[in-house]
Order: structure tokens, then sequence, then C-alpha cells
């Protein structure tokens, strides 16, 4: 089995017959003009580290970290701990200080929608751990403020402290399950967060946070809805799967 990973003009090739992999090789080479790079680390900006003694590989962005540190002027930002504080902090802080009050509503001229952008791919990448604060910041795009630039900045601030954090797979399990969550009616409108985790060999490959699109009548029926969009997930990878092996995870476990 031979599976290739194209993106644009940057192909990853990988297989469990090392004959048959270079005998694809030169045929690509054979039929365009390319260069064989060896064993990746680095495809679309993810460093690649391997260790075949202990069996596990570890996708980071830590040169991408760093180019928007310092695209966005915030290399030398002070480090912080946590992305975003909480709600009920935050309208203490408000109700606290006039002065902050005034800033959610000086319109943000900062560079809010290339930020958005930029955090969202490093997001959607290696780092999930971002993903709920990018997807409220990512809100508030059409008229972003002085008070949600200053929020934005703070998940630089997490970013400077935590370059080298990304994603390890280990070799083992050999299950497709997911955990999913749903934050009930926390939003202004009504409306719940629901989010997914999910996990393939015991090593997360998909994730998501999001806001529902409808007013949930209760807790469970958030919950149910956030088990769906997890299981519609599910469904395409499984397929996926059988696609390149053969082989069914189902059922799988939420």
């Amino acid at each position: 089995m031979i599976i290739l990973v194209l993106y644009v003009d940057d192909i990853i090739l990988a297989g469990n017959n090392q004959e048959k992999l270079q005998e694809i090789k030169s045929r690509l080479c054979d039929a365009f003009q390319m260069t064989n790079m060896g064993e990746p680390n680095m495809y679309l900006g993810m460093k690649i580290q391997r260790d075949r003694l202990n069996k596990t590989m570890t996708l980071t962005q830590t040169d991408y970290i760093e180019k928007i540190l310092e695209r966005f002027n915030m290399k030398d930002c002070k480090a912080q701990n946590f992305p975003m504080i909480t709600r009920q902090a935050k309208r203490k802080e408000i109700e606290s200080n006039s002065e902050r009050h005034k800033e959610r509503e000086i319109p943000c001229i900062a560079p809010y929608r290339e930020t958005i952008g930029s955090l969202e791919y490093l997001s959607a990448m290696t780092r999930p751990d971002i993903t709920y604060t990018v997807n409220f910041m990512a809100r508030k795009q059409a008229a972003p403020t002085e008070n949600d630039w200053k929020e934005v900045k703070r998940i630089f601030r997490l970013l400077q402290k935590t370059k080298e954090v990304g994603l390890v797979y280990r070799r083992g399990g050999d299950k497709l399950e997911a955990f999913t969550d749903s934050s009930f009616r926390d939003q202004t409108d009504s409306t719940s967060t629901g989010g997914y985790i999910i996990k393939l060999y015991g090593n997360t490959v998909a994730w998501r946070s999001y806001k529902q699109n409808y007013v949930s009548f209760s807790t469970c029926q958030a919950e149910y809805l956030t088990m769906s969009e997890a299981c519609q997930e599910i469904i395409s990878l499984d397929k996926a799967i059988r696609d390149m092996t053969g082989k069914t995870y189902f059922p799988a476990t939420i």
C-alpha cells in the first residue's frame, strides 16, 4: 500500500513496501521535473520530528509562530499561561475599569482579519488548545474593537510561551473514538457552544469548536447536537480510511 499526499506542488509518499515506494518515486521523477528531498522534516509550515526508537512522531509549528509574532509586532510580548480569561472575570474587570468599558466601543484599526486568518491556520494544523479562543474571536471580524484586539493579543502571549507545543503521535491502539462536549446557552444570543476531538489509534486527528446555529431547549439537546456533528466527521473519516486501507473502525466510541 502506498499513500500519496499532495498539496499544490508538495508531495509526501508513505508506504509499507520499500521497493514499491522507490518504484513510484522513480516513475514520478521520470514523468515530472521533481526533486527527491528524502524523509520529510518540514511540510506546509509544520516541523516533522520522528523518533523511530520510541515509535513517535511530533508535529510542531515553531517557525510559523515566530513568523506571525514578528509580523504582528508581538515577538517581544510578555508570555501568558492561558489564551483568554473567563467571561465572569472579564465582566468584573470591565465593570471595575471605566477605561476598558470605553475600549469596547472604539473601532479597531489593527489588522484584525489577517491576524485571525493566521491563527486559524495554526489552530487547524497543530494547536487544538487555542481552537475555541480563535473561533470565539473570529466572530467579531465584522466590527472589531480595541478591546477585541487586546483579547487577540492574549493568544499571541500564550504562543510566546508555548512555541514548541504541538501534536505527538504514538504507535498503539486500534480504534476510532470521539470526545464531545457542549456549553448550554453560553452565548449572548442564547445559542450554545459545541466541540469535539476525534482520536485514531489513540492520537488526535480531528477537532472542532463552534457556535451552534440555533437555540437548544435543553442541555441534553445541545449535547446531542454536538455528538451529531462528531458522528458526521467520524463517518467521513472512516470512509477515507476504508478507501486507503480497506479496513473499517466501526463501531466507533463516542
